[in-house]
């Protein structure tokens, strides 16, 4: 029988136009993130807590930037695997954490988000709305992750 083809892509959600169907599978956990430059590339570095301007100008960091992340392993429903959210968008973190906090919504492993990206660079655009609670169920026994590693310049899923 011919198998799905098997997407090749990062392990880390990537959002395009239109709708993104996620179901968060691990805790939540946000942090500080600043680029900066490594052999002509830029690179994130994580932090739990938030940078100091003197840590901020020893990495060379440009205009001291740092913005608040949230991260969480998912299951995207469109590449149909795993992968690592990190999001610094107030509009989608804030929806999010809405819902979180919401005893009525309860538990965030029991229910999806739908992540709508429109526009392209300075005007790009996100919604997030969270979907009624249903009774699809994830076999996460086998998923090894480490959020932590993002805090090491790490990948949570250990693939790429």
């Amino acid at each position: 029988m011919l198998e799905k083809p098997m997407s090749t892509g990062t392990s880390y959600l990537k959002l395009e136009n239109g709708d993104t169907k996620i179901r968060i599978v691990s805790e939540i956990i946000s942090g500080w993130e600043c680029w900066i430059e490594v052999d002509g590339n830029r690179k994130p570095v994580r932090n739990a807590e938030r940078y100091k301007a003197l840590e901020l100008d020893e990495m060379g960091v440009k205009g001291r930037q740092q913005k608040q992340f949230y991260a969480a392993i998912i299951w995207n429903y469109n590449s149909d695997k795993y992968e690592c959210m990190v999001v610094t968008q107030s509009t989608i973190k804030q929806p999010i954490y809405n819902a979180t906090v919401d005893p009525d919504w309860g538990d965030h492993t029991g229910y999806d988000f739908i992540i709508t990206r429109t526009g392209q660079e300075l005007q790009t655009a996100y919604t997030v709305m969270p979907k009624p609670p249903s009774d699809f169920h994830l076999d996460t026994s086998d998923l090894i992750y480490s959020l932590e590693e993002l805090y090491k310049g790490g990948n949570p899923l250990g693939d790429d």
